[in-house]
């Protein structure tokens, strides 16, 4: 078994009712925790929330261009 899961199954048995495990902490439901991440998680991250932030653009412009190739479909 991996050994991250084995501490987080040990203190999921160990916290009480209303709190989480973070790790090998029980905490608070809404504590705010910070976990470093690796260089490469960063790039990776960073690339998601700038593809995610422009997808909302990106699918309105295909929308257009399909209504564009329908309308144009229509009038033939």
């Amino acid at each position: 078994m991996n050994p991250v899961k084995e501490v987080k199954e040990k203190a999921k048995r160990r916290c009480r009712h209303g709190s989480k495990s973070v790790l090998a902490a029980c905490v608070k439901p809404f504590a705010v925790m910070q976990v470093p991440i690796t260089r490469v998680l960063q790039d990776d991250l960073t690339y998601a929330r700038d593809y995610l932030l422009v997808l909302p653009q990106r699918i309105r412009e295909v929308q257009e261009a399909a209504d564009a190739v329908l309308k144009a479909g229509r009038t033939q």
